[in-house]
C-alpha cells in the first residue's frame, strides 16, 4: 500500500451472499476473538500483491489496495520463494473458521510443482499502540498483519478464523526449488464455514536462476539470554533451530553467546555444520574489541587465533572461508554520538591502527608457519593474504563524518537514510573502493523512519523491498540489524513483553528490535516469521536476480570490450521508477513490473546469438552499436556485416535521440528496443554568474566539452565575508529546451583542482530555482553521472526549464567554524545526454 493517492485500484471481488440469522449492523464487543462463531457468513474475497500489508480493520477501505482479482499470480526465478496473498472480507459480527488446502502445480508439458512446495500461512495481526514512527498509513489502533502462522498449525490450535466486520489475510508461497521453467496451474480449495471457493493459482518460472554462493553478507544478532524469555530454552540445539531458520530466509546469524563462551572449537564447527546451505555468506570473527584495546593485550592472541584458523581452513576458492569473513566490534557503535567512543574508534581503525596491527599479526603467524607456500594454488595464496587484511570492520555511525570517511580503513555501515544525499553516497563509495575492498553495509537500530526503509511494524514492506535495489545500485553490499528475537521492553530483563500482543520493544518504535516470534507457544521446534522477515528474504531474492544480470553484462564486457558497461547504466529507468536518492518512490504494482523488466533483459541477453544493443556517445554524435558473436545479420531487412570487436563483432547505426526498435535476425529472429539518446548541450551559449567581468568559460576542440573555473568572490567588500558573500552562489547555467520530452540526462566531469569540489544540479527556468541532486568529486578524479532523474520532476518544470545549472558553494567552514572564499575550482565538463526510453 505504498504512497496512498498516487495510483488506486478499485478492489474487484466476488461477494457471497449467505447470512447466520438476521443481518448484523455492527461489533459490539470490545474483542473480536469473543465473537460468535457461524457457518453462514457473507464475505468478499481478493488477492493482492505479498509486499501489502492489508490491515485488518480496513475492511471496508477498497481504494487503499490493489486488486489482482481472485487468482493468484506469481512469477518467480527458479530456487526462488515468492508469494501472494487471499484477503477475506467478513460482513457482520460474528466469526467463522476458513480452512485452506493447496494441490499440486501442473504445466502442459507435464512439469510439476508439489504441494510439498506450496506453504499456506494464516496472518496474525499486532494492534498499533498510541506510537508512530511517522508514517501517515497507518494510526493507532490499526490491526498489522505481522506473524505467519503455518495453516496446519493455526488449525490445530484452532486460530484458523476469520472475524466479522474485519479482513482476514492468507499467504501463499511458492517454492520453485528443482522446478524447471515453465507455466503452471492448480488450485487453493478455501472454505469458509460451509461455503467453498477454489481459487486459481498461476505460476510462470523464468528460466534464470542465480548460481552459488550468496554474494550479499547480512549481520542479524540473535541474544541467546532472550531465548529463555520466548522459547523457555537457550541451548545449542534452540540457538541453532534459530540460526538455520534465518539462514532459509537469506539472512546470517551473529548469536551473542554469554561472556566468555566463544571458542574456536564451537567456532570452526558452526561454520563447518552451515556451509554446505548456499545462503551462508557471513561469517563473524566473533571477537568484540574493547574500548581500550591495543594490537599487544593479552587478549589480541585471541583475535589472532581467530583469524588463523578460518585462514587455516581456506585451502582452495571452493573453500575459501575468509572471503565471507566480517568483524563487528560493536563497542564501538555509532561513535560519531560518544567521545569516548570516538576517540577509541580512531585509534582501532585508522589506517595501520590497532586493527591492522592485529590482522598483520595473523598474516606473519601464517606466514611463519609456511601456510601460504603449502596451499596448492599460489595465486589463490597470494589473494587470501590480501583478503585477511581487507576483512571487513563493520563500523556503524547515524551521520556522515567527513573527518572518518575515506581515512579509516573500516567498512563504514551507517544509516540507509545517509545515502539519500547524492554527494554523500559518492563520499561513501569512494571510501569503499579506496579503503576498504569494496565492502559498504548499512544497518538500522532503531533509526531511521519513515520515508526511508525500516522494519518498523507500522511501515511498508514494500521500502524495505525495494532496498536491496538501492543496495545494488550504491554498492552496499552487506546489511546488520541489532536483533531478531527481543522480548525484553527497553533493555530492561525484567521487564518482559507479550511477544504475540506486544508490538514495542522501544517506547517509539513497534516492530523494532524482532522479526521472528517464538514457536515453543505452537509446540514447534524452530521460531516463527513475521511478513517483516519474509519481505526481507524475497528483497534477498532480488538482489540475486540483479546479480544474474549484472554476471551477465560483465560477460558481454569481456567478449566484446566494452568499457563503460555497468548494471547501473543498463537499468537506470528501472532504478529511476522504483525510488529516488534512498527513499522508495513506487507502488507495489510497479515493483512487480520492474521485477518483469530485469527478468525480460535477462533472457534477452540469453541469445544464442550473443546480440546486445547499447549507446555509445562520440563527437560526431550519439551511436547505437549491435554486439554480436556473429559476423553476419539482418537488421530491419537489410543484410549487414559487422566489424570485429575483441572475440566478436559490432555494428553502428545513427541514433536519433528518439526510441527505436531493431528486427535482427541470425539464428532466430530477436526483436530489441533501444532508447533514444541525444546530446543536449550547446555549448556556445553557455551562461555563467561570477562578479569576474572576464569568462572563466572555455570552449574545448570537442564541441561537447568545456573548460570552466568557478571564481569564489566578496560580494561587497574585499577581504570581507559578510552575510552577502555567504549567500553568493557562482553557478555555471547550460541552456536547454523541452526537457518534458526526456526522462533522464547524463554528463561527464573532470575535477582539476587540488581540492575536491561538491556542487549542486538543478533545474532553472529564468525565475526559480529547483535542486535536483548534489555531487562530489575527489581532486584530480573524474565522475560519469548516469541516468540523473528528471521523471520525478513535474512536467512543467521541465519544459518550463531554460538552464541545467551547476551551483558551487562561495564560502568554506573549516573544522573550528572559520569562514574563507574557497579557492578557484576548475573543471572540464563534456558529454551532456538527454535520454529518452519511451517507456
Amino acid at each position: 500500500m505504498k504512497k496512498i493517492g498516487k495510483k488506486l485500484l478499485i478492489l474487484s471481488s466476488f461477494c457471497f451472499l449467505f447470512s447466520c440469522g438476521q443481518e448484523q449492523s455492527s461489533i459490539t464487543s470490545s474483542r473480536i476473538e469473543d465473537q460468535e462463531v457461524c457457518n453462514h457468513v457473507s464475505f468478499s474475497l481478493f488477492s493482492t500483491y505479498a509486499t501489502t500489508k492489508v490491515l485488518r480493520n480496513h475492511k471496508d477501505d477498497a481504494s487503499r489496495y490493489y486488486s489482482l482479482g481472485e487468482d493468484i499470480n506469481i512469477k518467480m526465478m527458479q530456487d526462488e520463494i515468492e508469494g501472494g496473498q487471499i484477503i477475506l472480507s467478513i460482513e457482520g459480527d460474528k466469526s467463522v473458521y476458513i480452512d485452506a488446502t493447496v494441490s499440486s502445480l501442473s504445466s502442459s508439458s507435464g512439469g510439476e510443482i508439489p504441494s510439498s512446495n506450496i506453504s499456506l500461512f494464516y496472518q496474525k495481526y499486532i494492534t498499533l499502540p498510541n506510537a508512530s514512527t511517522l508514517n501517515p498509513a497507518y494510526s493507532t489502533f490499526d490491526m498489522v498483519p505481522d506473524l505467519l502462522l503455518p495453516f496446519e498449525v493455526a488449525k490445530s490450535f484452532k486460530e484458523n478464523k476469520a472475524y466479522g466486520g474485519y479482513n482476514q489475510g492468507i499467504t501463499v508461497e511458492v517454492d520453485s526449488k528443482n522446478v524447471a521453467p515453465g507455466f503452471y496451474n492448480g488450485f487453493l480449495d478455501l472454505k469458509v464455514g460451509d461455503v467453498s471457493k477454489r481459487i486459481n493459482i498461476n505460476v510462470e518460472v523464468w528460466p534464470i536462476k542465480y548460481e552459488g554462493r550468496r554474494e550479499f553478507k547480512t549481520s542479524f544478532l540473535i541474544y541467546r539470554n532472550e531465548l529463555i524469555n520466548g522459547e523457555y530454552d537457550n541451548s545449542k540445539e534452540v540457538v541453532d533451530s534459530y540460526v538455520d531458520f534465518l539462514n532459509d530466509y537469506k539472512v546470517n546469524s551473529y548469536v551473542i553467546q554469554d561472556v566468555g563462551s566463544n571458542n574456536l572449537v564451537d567456532f570452526k564447527n558452526d561454520i563447518l555444520r552451515q556451509w554446505s546451505n548456499n545462503n551462508y555468506s557471513s561469517i563473524i570473527i566473533p571477537f568484540d574489541f574493547s574500548q581500550t584495546y591495543m594490537a599487544n593485550d593479552e587478549s589480541s592472541s585471541r583475535c589472532v587465533s581467530y583469524i588463523t584458523t578460518l585462514a587455516k581452513m581456506s585451502t582452495s576458492r571452493e573453500n575459501d572461508f575468509i572471503k565471507y569473513a566480517y568483524f563487528y566490534p560493536s563497542s564501538y557503535d555509532e561513535a560519531d554520538a560518544d567521545p569516548v567512543k570516538s576517540a577509541a574508534s580512531e585509534r582501532l581503525l585508522k589506517v595501520g591502527g590497532e586493527l591492522d596491527k592485529t590482522i598483520e599479526s595473523a598474516i606473519r603467524s601464517l606466514q611463519n608457519e609456511g601456510f601460504f607456500l603449502s596451499l596448492s594454488d599460489q595465486e589463490f595464496a597470494r589473494d587470501l593474504e590480501e583478503e585477511i587484511r581487507n576483512i571487513p570492520s563493520i563500523f556503524t555511525n547515524i551521520v556522515f563524518m567527513d573527518d572518518w570517511v575515506g581515512k579509516y580503513h573500516t567498512t563504514f555501515c551507517p544509516y540507509m537514510s545517509l545515502f539519500d544525499d547524492y554527494a554523500t553516497k559518492q563520499k561513501y563509495q569512494d571510501a569503499s573502493k579506496d579503503m576498504s575492498n569494496g565492502d559498504l553495509w548499512a544497518y538500522s537500530c532503531v533509526g531511521p523512519n519513515y520515508p526511508f526503509a525500516t522494519f518498523h511494524i507500522d511501515d511498508d514492506n514494500l521500502d524495505m523491498r525495494v532496498n536491496s535495489w538501492m543496495n545494488k545500485q550504491i554498492g552496499i553490499n552487506g546489511y546488520l540489524y541489532y536483533e531478531v528475537n527481543k522480548i525484553t521492553l527497553s533493555n530492561n530483563e525484567s521487564n518482559l513483553v507479550n511477544p504475540y500482543e506486544d508490538p514495542l520493544r522501544y517506547e517509539t518504535t513497534p516492530g523494532d528490535g524482532y522479526l521472528l516470534y517464538p514457536g515453543r507457544l505452537y509446540g514447534l521446534k524452530k521460531p516463527i516469521a513475521s511478513t517483516r522477515l519474509a519481505n526481507y528474504r524475497d528483497s534477498m531474492d532480488d538482489y540475486d536476480l540483479l546479480s544474474v544480470l549484472e554476471r551477465k553484462l560483465n560477460h558481454y564486457k569481456e567478449v566484446y570490450g566494452i568499457d563503460d558497461l555497468t548494471l547501473s547504466s543498463y537499468i537506470g529507468d528501472i532504478y529511476n521508477s522504483l525510488f529516488s536518492g534512498a527513499t522508495c518512490i513506487a507502488t507495489d504494482q510497479e515493483f512487480f513490473l520492474a521485477r518483469e523488466k530485469v527478468a525480460s533483459k535477462i533472457k534477452e541477453l540469453d541469445n544464442e546469438d550473443g546480440i546486445i544493443l547499447l549507446n555509445k556517445k562520440t563527437e560526431e554524435g550519439i551511436k547505437t552499436v549491435l554486439y554480436s558473436s556473429r559476423e553476419k545479420l539482418n537488421v530491419n531487412g537489410s543484410n549487414i556485416t559487422l566489424e570485429k570487436s575483441k572475440e566478436g563483432y559490432k555494428y553502428e547505426f545513427i541514433n536519433d535521440g528518439n526510441p527505436k526498435t531493431f528486427k535482427i535476425t541470425g539464428s532466430s529472429t530477436y526483436e530489441r528496443k533501444i532508447e533514444g539518446e541525444s546530446f543536449l548541450n550547446d555549448f556556445s551559449s553557455i551562461s555563467s554568474f561570477s562578479k569576474n567581468e572576464n569568462s572563466n568559460i572555455s570552449l574545448s576542440s570537442n564541441p561537447n566539452e568545456i573548460n570552466v573555473s568557478i571564481i569564489s568572490e566578496y560580494a561587497k567588500e574585499e577581504g570581507k565575508i559578510d552575510s552577502a558573500t555567504m549567500r553568493f552562489t557562482p553557478y555555471i547555467g547550460i541552456p536547454v529546451s523541452n526537457l518534458d520530452k526526456y526522462d533522464s540526462f547524463s554528463f561527464d566531469y573532470s575535477n582539476l583542482s587540488n581540492e575536491d569540489i561538491e556542487f549542486s544540479i538543478g533545474l532553472n527556468n529564468g525565475k526559480n530555482n529547483e535542486l535536483i541532486i548534489t555531487n562530489f568529486c575527489k581532486a584530480n578524479s573524474n565522475r560519469s553521472l548516469k541516468n540523473i532523474d528528471l521523471k520525478s520532476l513535474s512536467s512543467k518544470s521541465k519544459k518550463n526549464a531554460k538552464e541545467i545549472r551547476l551551483y558551487f558553494k562561495n564560502v568554506n567552514y573549516d573544522s573550528n567554524g572559520n569562514a574563507s572564499l574557497f579557492a578557484n575550482r576548475d573543471l572540464t565538463i563534456s558529454n551532456f545526454i538527454a535520454n529518452r526510453s519511451g517507456n
